[in-house]
């Protein structure tokens, strides 16, 4: 799927179905730098949400929750390997990522109400690798800023 989606937006763009293109803001001066003050407030928000005992994902469908846990770390990887301008430093990022999540989920069984869980653990998982695939598929279309 991650293969077909850039062939897909290459499609809609020449058929002149998609009239944005994405190269010139990723290439500004400062889109680095808002790439990481967006990945510090999208990590502090993951920190407050999955630590707080007042906040929890709602219950919208069966296994939201899930959902919710992959999405947000998708949406923190995609962010974070956009700044960085080598494909190291940005796997290293996944991996702290990574390691981050799991430790995220070992504090969860200190904190009164909340609970660790491995299923919790595979979705943060799930959604680095792709995040990781959507930022690459970006890099693939409009390059690294």
């Amino acid at each position: 799927m991650f293969v077909i989606l850039p062939k897909i937006v290459l499609h809609l763009r020449a058929a002149g179905r998609l009239p944005i293109n994405l190269a010139p803001v990723l290439r500004t001066p400062y889109s680095r730098l808002a790439a990481f003050i967006a990945a510090a407030v999208l990590y502090a928000a993951i920190l407050v949400g999955s630590l707080s005992t007042e906040i929890g994902p709602p219950a919208l469908f069966p296994y939201s929750d899930k959902f919710i846990h992959m999405s947000a770390w998708a949406a923190l990887t995609v962010v974070s390997v956009l700044a960085p301008r080598s494909n190291r430093i940005s796997f290293a990022i996944a991996a702290f990522l990574f390691l981050s999540s799991g430790a995220v989920e070992l504090v969860q069984t200190f904190i009164p109400g909340r609970s660790a869980s491995y299923g919790d653990l595979l979705a943060n998982a799930v959604g680095i690798v792709a995040g990781g695939l959507l930022a690459r598929a970006a890099y693939w279309r409009f390059g690294r800023p």
